[in-house]
């Protein structure tokens, strides 16, 4: 990780302010005014500095052997986002939206949330909460895959679904059982 420091601009307003102060208060038709404005200026930027600090982050740096290679990681990471991992809509209308996705490998983030060890597969499944309901109970009968995380209704996003886990194959069939299913809703609402 590399460390941007981040410099406050605050000291260099109270050194025009200090200026402006002096200005308008005390005298500066001799040289001896301009070096104690100048005096009083260092002090308020010092102090200003004291106040308020420069501020550091830590930035994460792209692990690739070279430019070119961080550039098409990158590349694919933007045409995932874009045209895989996305919210799809179960009806015309665009009022249902769910994610089902297959992740094939997790990293860090979605192990440690599920409790399993870093690269399971897993199938990330979200959607409102009636259709997220018979999604994931649809999803758990149609895979051999096992419900690590639930996020049962009422969340902050009004939304309901879970984690699953088995193998590769078995995550798919449950992202596409649970598609199915939420789109099926949709279409035929009174029939659930």
């Amino acid at each position: 990780m590399a460390y941007v420091k981040k410099r406050s601009v605050l000291p260099i307003y109270f050194v025009g302010l200090a200026w402006l102060a002096w200005a308008l208060c005390l005298p500066l038709y001799r040289p001896v005014h301009y070096v104690m404005a100048a005096l009083l200026s260092m002090a308020a930027y010092f102090g200003g500095k004291m106040l308020f600090p420069d501020r550091g982050y830590e930035v994460p740096e792209p692990a690739a052997p070279g430019p070119a290679q961080a550039r098409s990681g990158l590349a694919a990471a933007v045409d995932f986002i874009q045209n895989d991992a996305a919210f799809y809509s179960a009806d015309e209308e665009n009022t249902i939206p769910y994610f089902a996705h297959c992740i094939a490998q997790t990293g860090t983030y979605l192990s440690k949330m599920a409790e399993v060890p870093q690269g399971t597969p897993m199938a990330y499944l979200i959607a409102p909460p009636m259709e997220a309901m018979v999604g994931l109970d649809e999803a758990l009968k149609a895979a051999r895959v096992e419900l690590k995380v639930f996020y049962g209704p009422p969340t902050e996003t009004n939304f309901a679904g879970g984690l699953l886990t088995g193998n590769q194959y078995a995550c798919k069939m449950a992202c596409e059982a649970f598609a199915r299913t939420v789109e099926r809703i949709a279409a035929e609402p009174l029939k659930y």
